[in-house]
């Protein structure tokens, strides 16, 4: 019942159980209360939708929702279906009907973003769940290269589109300094609106969003396009699973399933969580078509496609699913997606959107399913730390149903499939699938989801000897993406974003997202023929994982040369710190130098707010070729505004060794 070379399992467990008629936060009440049974959940476990709506696609009750001739919700409405659908937590996100619907534009209802949830409906009714109001770009101009979704905002951050005259000071914005604003204001890329929604306590993720899988493709990109590049395990003769680029870039309405830009904002830290509006479903390609007919691609696509390759390259982004409501909301056989998160001590909604961060999360279709995931008995989202010899770790997957179910459990370890569990279960039921020792040889992740794609949670994190995660292929997929897509708009030079000061911009992300992916790369490839590099004395993590020291450059006697920190403290400051000799003791306690080892440089450091830094060193003229360096970088204090759910107190990354070249 397995597939070839995948691990055969060491338990398959069904338990009867009674269906819980309960929700997380207990059973709902007051006037009109509907008991919706629920899947058993663990304790802490809060479901939510990070996608709901208000404002409706349509004006009247001829075209859109029939039961709401008024042509817009409100949050009774919302609260209602939150019962009937056994949901705790609603994100309500503010957008621009535009044409569709007139009586609802943004600038008028942005005036309920306070950056706290409501309690009662227009009525006075007190509300039953815990809603909250946010904000997506959808139908303003930067929404042109995808939809972003804001999250635990307030007003101030929200107000991102130039009010009408007349809509009242509410309404109004503070200015966005984009170039090229617009009539709404907000200009046509959506960096400038992920670095106002980055509150303290917030969220911003890529709505809606789809990637073709794996790497290579045998009708994609052909590397052999992008020539003069500094790939190095990238096969030149290939071509790459990329959407159609043209396509792509030239029909809007295709970026709002494939954002071009969306793994570019992942590594310059804009982007916090993936959103998946349907588990279940793959965008595929339809031949015959035209531009504005298909998806603009060669190979299925689904939700998670991104989201694997940037875990493998070594970037950590939490994911999400939301319904879309009101916006021909994406219900499969199960019902509408959903958020499970966890929230330890009780639920908030500050709460909820950092666990949805920390990824502490699992998605499922509808209210019957439930997934967990424990690695060696630590929770989704945490991190493993193992040592070798013994680098295994034991692996449970459990999966809670209120309905009759046939399906199968997957184990997912960096991307590939490694065990299976096929299963009929009764309603009621727990399925379990036991890994007692499944092997890691280097550092990666894990994640567990159903054949059917009805649930998926998000990854846990194993570092073995403290090395960080990383991929030379799926980071030279993401360099590769970056000098397409920087091809394509310096080829148009003012066509894309409508003037060449926002092609600038956008060129200048796309650029640094570029170094970024090229560092993660060097520490897996140990910089190839450049430079041979020994790590010692593992890191002490931080709120992205391991960092890294990486030695970009060969490092010659007498020559600057450049260091680089991966996964630092988001704007954090510390040092770098520069020594040789000592002893090269690599386990145990973690001075800050080698013991016995000579200070050679002391200097401060500033990372970015992507947790990426870039020194350059000054090399003492009386140090000779053949002596050898060790640098590590400390973080004394994180950003002031830190990412939710990241560490709190000091980080180090690990220990470079290298020797100076002649």
């Amino acid at each position: 019942m397995f597939l070839p070379g995948i691990l055969s399992l060491a338990a398959f467990v069904l338990l009867p159980g009674s269906v819980s008629a309960q929700g997380a936060t207990g059973p709902p009440s007051g006037p009109g209360t509907t008991m919706v049974p629920r899947v058993r959940v663990p304790p802490d476990w809060y479901s939510g939708d990070t996608h709901d709506h208000v404002q409706l696609c349509c004006a009247n009750a001829t075209t859109c929702l029939g039961q709401y001739a008024k042509g817009v919700l409100d949050t009774c409405d919302i609260d209602a279906s939150m019962a009937a659908e056994g949901l705790d937590v609603s994100s309500v996100l503010v957008w621009e009907p535009g044409a569709n619907n007139p009586t609802a534009p943004f600038t008028k209802y942005v005036c309920a973003l306070t950056g706290v949830p409501e309690t009662s409906c227009p009525h006075g009714a007190p509300l039953r769940g815990l809603i909250q109001y946010g904000v997506e770009v959808s139908g303003l101009g930067a929404a042109r290269w995808g939809h972003l979704v804001g999250l635990g905002i307030g007003g101030y951050q929200g107000r991102i589109a130039t009010a009408p005259a007349g809509a009242g000071t509410c309404a109004a914005a503070a200015p966005l300094s984009v170039p090229c604003p617009g009539p709404d204001g907000t200009g046509s890329y959506l960096g400038p609106i992920c670095d106002r929604f980055a509150a303290c306590g917030g969220a911003r993720g890529a709505a809606h969003q789809a990637w073709p899988l794996g790497i290579y493709d045998p009708a994609g990109y052909p590397v052999a396009w992008l020539t003069g590049k500094d790939y190095r395990c990238l096969d030149p003769e290939a071509r790459l699973a990329f959407p159609d680029v043209g396509c792509l870039l030239d029909c809007e309405l295709k970026t709002l399933v494939l954002p071009p830009f969306a793994a570019i904002q992942v590594a310059l830290g804009q982007v916090d969580f993936l959103e998946a509006d349907h588990l279940s479903k793959n965008f595929g390609y339809r031949p015959g078509q035209t531009c504005n007919e298909s998806p603009c691609l060669t190979s299925p696509a689904p939700w998670y496609g991104a989201y694997y390759k940037l875990l493998d390259a070594g970037l950590r982004v939490g994911i999400g699913a939301g319904s879309d409501r009101s916006c021909g909301p994406a219900t499969g056989t199960l019902g509408t997606p959903r958020t499970y998160v966890h929230v330890p001590g009780g639920l908030s909604y500050a709460g909820w959107v950092a666990g949805l961060v920390g990824g502490r999360a699992t998605l499922s279709m509808g209210k019957d399913l439930f997934l967990d995931l424990c690695v060696n008995g630590l929770g989704i989202g945490s991190d493993v730390a193992l040592l070798t010899p013994g680098n295994q770790a034991g692996v449970v997957a459990t999966l809670e149903t209120s309905m009759p179910l046939s399906d199968t459990i997957e184990i997912v370890q960096d991307g590939a499939v490694v065990a299976t569990l096929p299963f009929v279960a009764k309603a009621g039921e727990t399925v379990r699938l036991a890994l007692p020792s499944l092997p890691f040889a280097e550092s990666g992740w894990i994640a567990a989801r159903l054949a059917s794609q009805n649930a998926h949670t998000a990854a846990t994190f194993v570092t073995v000897d403290g090395s960080p995660i990383a991929d030379c292929l799926a980071a030279e997929y993401w360099m590769a993406w970056c000098d397409v897509l920087a091809a394509r708009i310096q080829g148009a030079p003012g066509q894309l974003f409508g003037c060449v000061e926002t092609d600038t911009l956008v060129l200048a992300d796309v650029a640094r997202a570029r170094r970024i992916f090229e560092a993660l790369r060097d520490l897996d490839d140990g910089s190839g023929a450049l430079q041979r590099v020994q790590r010692m004395a593992p890191s002490l993590a931080g709120e992205r994982g391991p960092l890294s020291v990486g030695v970009p450059e060969a490092v010659r006697a007498g020559r600057p040369f450049e260091l680089t920190c991966t996964n630092a403290p988001r704007g954090g400051e510390g040092w770098l710190l520069l020594s040789h000799g000592g002893s090269g003791v690599s386990r145990g306690p973690r001075p800050l130098l080698d013991p016995g080892a000579t200070l050679v440089q002391a200097r401060p450091v500033r990372a970015g707010l992507d947790g990426f830094a870039s020194v350059t060193v000054e090399q003492p003229s009386h140090l000779p070729a053949g002596t050898t360096l060790s640098a590590r970088f400390v973080w004394l204090s994180p950003r002031p505004c830190r990412a939710p759910g990241g560490q709190v107190g000091p980080s180090a990354s690990d220990t470079a060794r290298f020797a100076i070249l002649p």
